[in-house]
């Protein structure tokens, strides 16, 4: 799947931790997709977790 994701012009920003949603110990990763719309404006800092 995440093969597919990347493809598709999504890349890799870290992994999160699922623990909060009632997922102990569980991990997924994180993907962010930049549009050529996007305005640096509206692009609000984020942290990564890994």
């Amino acid at each position: 799947m995440q093969h597919v994701i990347k493809k598709n012009g999504f890349s890799e920003t870290g992994t999160i931790d699922l623990t909060a949603a009632g997922l102990p110990g569980t991990k997924d990763f994180a993907y962010e997709r930049l549009t050529v719309n996007a305005n640096p404006a509206h692009v609000v800092a984020t942290a990564t977790v890994k």
